[in-house]
């Protein structure tokens, strides 16, 4: 059985004697209060004392209500779109090749690579063998390095330059990073 809790009880007089009449009705009304507060969480009958761990209340999630949350939050999931990682794919190269857009040009035997423009276009041009690698912008102008011209030459070995296509409304330009 629970431990029986005592009320709180009204100010006791001796206490009382020493308090204005504005502090006494404050300490009472806090009293009174407190003694509400006493019997809404179950009085001196409270059985919280006497629950054990093996004893388990149900949740909302274990009972099945929160089901239609969970409904809706998949729902909402499906929403939002996935974004997936573009990934250069390798090319190893040697000879003349025209790379789109996701290629990551390996080329070697003094290549030539042709930059096919697409909108957004990404392509990777390395040099795999030190020899003169020549890319060609396909009509459109390469800018890399402070230089600009409708092709440029990769003559050092492991030199790689990664080309993005920009467009706007009054220019259209290969650039190299």
């Amino acid at each position: 059985m629970a431990k029986v809790n005592v009320p709180p009880m009204k100010v006791p007089a001796s206490v009382a004697e020493g308090l204005t009449r504005e502090a006494f009705e404050y300490l009472d009304e806090l009293t009174f209060t407190v003694y509400q507060l006493f019997l809404r969480t179950g009085g001196g009958n409270d059985d919280i004392e006497e629950i054990t761990d093996s004893d388990s209340y149900e949740t909302s999630l274990s009972s099945g209500q929160g089901n239609e949350q969970f409904d809706e939050n998949t729902m909402l999931e499906d929403l939002i779109p996935v974004v997936i990682p573009e990934i250069f794919k390798a090319m190893p190269i040697s000879g003349n090749y025209t790379a789109v857009h996701l290629d990551n040009v390996d080329a070697s035997g003094n290549a030539k690579i042709k930059l096919s423009p697409s909108q957004g276009a990404q392509i990777i041009t390395a040099n795999g063998d030190g020899s003169t690698i020549n890319v060609d912008g396909d009509g459109i102008e390469l800018r890399c390095k402070g230089k600009t011209g409708s092709d440029i030459n990769i003559r050092n070995k492991g030199t790689s330059l990664h080309w993005y296509l920009f467009e706007s409304p009054t220019d259209k330009y290969w650039r190299a990073s």
